[in-house]
């Protein structure tokens, strides 16, 4: 979905291909209900349709139920794509068709839509989700073997994808290093709803889902009642964030152009992953964005994060280690961490990565029908 607080890889992406001059549509798909709350809303929190101050078009579909059990549900699911892409397509300027997918389950789309180009972005292990759908695993291999263009946000996922598409680029997720750097701004607030909490105050901003470490959050809280634990991102599948404690508070979804004055309230960011084979492959875009905040960041591990910001960064298995990680954070903060962040190679800014990809499109496209780009 295009919106404002949960402003990541694809938006970051589209939207400097958009001021690139490459016309974009993005259109996404949510849950029936959701849609239909957002649709018959008064103020929606996130409109389906619309077009940014760049110029992109973004159109958000409902997910038709039961679209993998019912032929019916099926037909419906692709007449809804098929009309969207047809939309898209009415208002986008004559060129090269560049059809860009971040999902597997599109596989079946994908051969149904008329393109120049394919090009599937991995960013996650989709079949490590409890949510995925049954054959996922299957269906990316065939969006792997099928696609123009393979690119992964990640080096961890890159060497797994690469068995199938030894041709996989891997670009890890970029930084807005100028948007976060305003936390370390003077005239920079910091966040009302955070800005008389108890202190220290540890710090989480992303989607609150099943990749988090709850009972790790909730030992840290209880270790330290006098700290305060903030969680600042949209619940996914959960009706409240399942930690119970009174020092822990869940702020919900908050918009982006607003998140640096919320970093510039924390002591430590962290990122309380756990440690399973859905966390083993991500490489979060959230590493360079509190580092460019000048945050202090304690992680449990993972692969990227140790490979490409070890010794930046603090790594902590288990609450004990975790809260001793934190500590010595707030004892010592560390100093320059934006200098640090901006000597890295990881941390590339999103406009160079999207260069980068364009440049690798223009040349498949090139091969394919010299003289057309």
């Amino acid at each position: 979905m295009w919106e404002e607080t949960l402003f990541q890889r694809p938006q970051q992406l589209m939207k400097r291909f958009q001021m690139m001059g490459h016309p974009t549509a993005y259109l996404s798909m949510i849950g029936t209900r959701r849609w239909l709350r957002l649709r018959f809303s008064a103020s929606p929190a996130a409109p389906l349709r619309g077009v940014t101050a760049e110029g992109l078009r973004f159109v958000t579909l409902p997910f038709v139920p039961f679209t993998r059990r019912l032929r019916l549900a099926r037909l419906l699911s692709d007449a809804l794509w098929q009309a969207a892409v047809n939309r898209a397509r009415r208002r986008l300027p004559p060129g090269p068709d560049v059809l860009w997918l971040y999902h597997p389950d599109l596989a079946d789309f994908a051969r149904r839509v008329p393109h120049d180009l394919l090009v599937y972005d991995v960013m996650d292990q989709f079949d490590a989700f409890d949510m995925s759908l049954k054959g996922v695993a299957s269906r990316e291999e065939e969006l792997l073997r099928l696609a123009d263009v393979v690119f992964t946000g990640g080096r961890t996922m890159h060497e797994r994808k690469a068995a199938i598409r030894p041709d996989a680029r891997c670009f890890p997720s970029g930084v807005d290093a100028e948007h976060f750097g305003s936390a370390l701004k003077p005239e920079t607030p910091v966040a009302a709803e955070i800005a008389h909490l108890p202190r220290p105050v540890l710090g989480f901003i992303g989607a609150v889902d099943e990749r988090i470490d709850y009972p790790l959050v909730e030992a840290v809280c209880r270790a330290r009642p006098a700290w305060s634990y903030v969680f600042i991102g949209p619940l996914v599948a959960m009706a409240r964030a399942p930690v119970d404690a009174p020092n822990f508070h869940c702020l919900g979804a908050r918009p982006y152009a607003r998140l640096p004055e919320y970093l510039k309230g924390f002591d430590v960011a962290t990122m309380p992953w756990v440690q399973s084979e859905l966390t083993a492959h991500i490489s979060p875009t959230k590493t360079p964005e509190y580092l460019a905040a000048g945050r202090p960041v304690v992680t449990t591990p993972t692969p990227d994060i140790e490979r490409d910001y070890g010794g930046v960064v603090s790594l902590a298995r288990g609450a004990e280690a975790f809260i001793a990680a934190c500590e010595a954070c707030i004892r010592n903060p560390p100093a320059n961490l934006a200098q640090t962040l901006a000597g890295r190679a990881a941390a590339a800014s999103w406009e160079t990565i999207a260069q980068r990809m364009r440049a690798a499109i223009l040349e498949k496209l090139a091969a394919r029908a010299p003289g057309a780009v």
